[in-house]
């Protein structure tokens, strides 16, 4: 019989403990390095909470792209290369809404201009996409 066969039926008739105190241990994380600019993440925009934040959205597609804010704006239509400029703040749970009208994937890009006005650019995804831009309550902006 091997060692970890040994080992297996002679702790607590074949538990799973024995296997585990065989096994090496992996480390947990490996700090590695960044070059700004081109492989570091992006640092997540966060926003002045209660402020009002101004979004310019931009459709960088060929496609008419859908925007809807909820409880604020009916849907809209941004044809290519149109620009529109929302606004809401973070006490309202401010949220945009986008699909291509053709369904092909959207990919939304957001940009800091200045404090409390940022860019969004669509732009057509590979894949799966997103499908809206959540002002948080707390000033963070997630892009689903």
């Amino acid at each position: 019989m091997g060692l970890v066969q040994q080992s297996l039926l002679g702790i607590g008739g074949g538990s799973l403990l024995g296997l585990f105190a065989l096994m090496p241990m992996q480390p947990a994380a490996i700090a590695q390095t960044c070059v700004a600019q081109s492989s570091c993440p992006t640092a997540p925009i966060r926003v002045t909470p209660g402020k009002w934040v101004n979004f310019e959205i931009i459709n960088r597609t060929g496609n008419i792209i859908s925007i809807e804010q909820p409880s604020a704006v009916e849907a809209i239509a941004l044809s290519p290369g149109q620009r529109i400029t929302l606004g809401g703040t973070t006490k309202q749970n401010a949220s945009f809404l986008f699909w291509d009208v053709q369904g092909l994937s959207v990919e939304a890009r957001v940009w800091e201009l200045s404090q409390n006005n940022l860019q969004i650019e669509l732009l057509w995804g590979n894949g799966f996409g997103h499908y809206s831009v959540y002002l948080k309550d707390d000033g963070l902006i997630e892009v689903l």
